[in-house]
């Protein structure tokens, strides 16, 4: 039994007058449940569809009836052979749809059609889920890393990769160690070791010393220098504390501790340790007390300090050394030195050079020395001024505070009332007997205070000096 042919059924256009009144009587006699006012409008504006799916010899029946009216009226066949949802559709017994169930339909857009999957479509998915099982694989290998790594990798490579653990907050590294990526150590050590690159270095101003030290130790003690036997290992660190190695023939006799962060006082323990251990219970040297000329020439030095210019306090330093050669390492001229080089450091200012860490580190050696040979020497304003300068203000506060003032002469005064930051002492001191020295630390001290014209005011009294 053949498929039965359908199709739409068209109306394109409607004359008025009778013929429209003509029309409009057919559809009711056809549509009943079409009020006549309504019909009356939908076949005023016409073009419009009669009805979607009508049957072929229905169809061609009613266009012939519609065109013997005087309308126009065409019937199209469907071009796809599917059955539309049209033909679900009840319909009365006249075959014709009716038109207020057509109107609906028209206006109620038809139900998406389902989308079958692909291998297109297919694709994107597999991508995603094979991303998602990677992450999720990388993820489980990162936090099991210290479990695998002994089963599936060498375990010595692993561990020159990884380095060591720094969780142990007593394993010591090297001071000077590149410091570590987070991306080579375990996860576990992942943070400390982010921690460690916050940490506070240590001065190396005094490591420098300790370096000094050993290296000069026969000269302070007026050995050959072919028995110099006494160096500094590699130094290493936990983060708390500084274990300096001290090797005496390429062999560690003696491990000097410093606790982190360094103090001024506590470095300066650590370098007396370290002569006490290089002189190994033998007696300090004696030398004879220096003479009337070699104090005439310690003063003459001691002037040259004072003048605050740098070419004035290197002269002195030659002098100084000269001095030294013919009398030895005596205590006084230590304390002289110490001040040249601590006034340097104050002057030397900006260091084109980049050297002033190594005069610090010479002028802590030289303190360091002093003390040792001569306990009873006064020291206190030299280490005051020269913590004070390498910006350890706290230390020579206290140290000042600590110790009752017994200088006589004018220039120590003045560094004195400087280091104290006492602006009303060194003024008097200035009016009394105007001094380069007590001039440029006035000035120097008006401007941290940031009083720039009582600075200039000042510095113009240099050119009478």
């Amino acid at each position: 039994m053949g498929v039965e042919e359908r199709g739409k059924l068209y109306i394109y256009d409607v004359p008025e007058g009778q013929i429209e009144q003509k029309v409009v009587a057919f559809l009711l006699s056809l549509l009943k449940t079409v009020s006549p006012d309504r019909l009356t409008q939908k076949v005023r504006n016409t073009p419009f569809v009669l009805n979607r799916d009508i049957s072929a010899d229905k169809g061609r029946m009613l266009v012939a009836a519609l065109q013997k009216l005087g309308a126009s009226a065409e019937f199209v066949p469907h071009v796809s052979e599917e059955p539309s949802a049209e033909q679900a559709r009840p319909r009365d017994a006249s075959g014709i749809s009716d038109y207020s169930t057509t109107s609906a339909l028209k206006n109620k857009p038809a139900p998406p059609r389902p989308k079958l999957l692909t291998n297109r479509n297919r694709r994107p998915v597999i991508i995603l889920i094979a991303i998602l099982f990677v992450f999720l694989l990388s993820f489980i290998i990162w936090q099991n890393y210290s479990l695998l790594a002994p089963k599936f990798f060498n375990p010595k490579k692993a561990q020159q990769k990884i380095v060591r653990s720094v969780q142990d907050s007593a394993t010591y590294h090297p001071l000077y160690e590149k410091a570590l990526s987070v991306r080579m150590v375990a996860p576990q050590d992942m943070y400390p070791t982010f921690l460690r690159q916050y940490q506070l270095r240590p001065d190396i101003r005094f490591l420098k010393a300790f370096e000094i030290i050993t290296e000069r130790f026969w000269e302070f003690h007026n050995k050959d220098r072919q028995q110099r036997t006494y160096k500094i290992g590699t130094v290493v660190t936990n983060g708390n504390e500084l274990a300096i190695p001290l090797q005496k023939k390429s062999r560690t006799i003696a491990e000097i501790k410093l606790k982190l962060p360094m103090t001024f006082p506590s470095a300066m323990s650590a370098l007396n340790e370290c002569l006490e251990i290089m002189e190994d219970g033998a007696q300090q040297p004696k030398y004879p007390l220096l003479g009337k000329d070699e104090l005439l020439e310690l003063n003459k030095a001691h002037r040259s300090i004072h003048m605050a210019d740098p070419r004035s306090i290197i002269a002195s330093l030659i002098h100084l050394e000269t001095l030294w050669q013919k009398t030895g390492p005596q205590p006084q001229i230590l304390q002289t030195t110490i001040r040249a080089y601590s006034m340097l450091l104050m002057v030397l200012f900006p260091d084109r050079m980049d050297y002033t860490d190594n005069l610090a580190a010479h002028a802590l050696t030289y303190l360091a020395v002093a003390k040792r040979m001569d306990p009873d020497l006064t020291l206190t304003g030299e280490e005051a001024l020269l913590s004070m300068v390498m910006d350890y203000t706290s230390h020579a506060n206290t140290l000042l505070e600590n110790n009752p003032s017994t200088v006589n002469d004018l220039a120590d005064k003045i560094i004195e009332a400087y280091v104290k930051q006492d602006l009303q002492t060194l003024r008097d001191l200035n009016t009394k007997t105007p001094k380069v020295i007590g001039i440029y630390l006035l000035a120097r001290l008006y401007r941290k205070m940031k009083l720039y014209s009582e600075a200039e005011k000042v510095t113009a009294n240099l050119l009478d000096v």
